[in-house]
């Protein structure tokens, strides 16, 4: 698990070390960009998941 973890870890370090100077960001920002980016994503995601909930419950006076 440890050389697992090792592993991803220096995938991470190169991918930023690649892509970081290409974007013309620092290392942290592009770190906080990537995240940010995520977290829109995931929360994208749960409003469609919510939208498709509402859109198949019964409508109001229908039982």
């Amino acid at each position: 698990m440890a050389a697992m973890t090792i592993h991803l870890a220096g995938e991470v370090i190169s991918a930023i070390a690649k892509w970081a100077p290409l974007e013309h960001m620092s290392a942290e920002e592009f770190i906080l960009c990537a995240v940010s980016e995520k977290c829109e994503k995931a929360h994208a995601l749960e409003e469609v998941e919510r939208f498709w909930q509402q859109l198949a419950a019964p409508l109001p006076g229908r039982n």
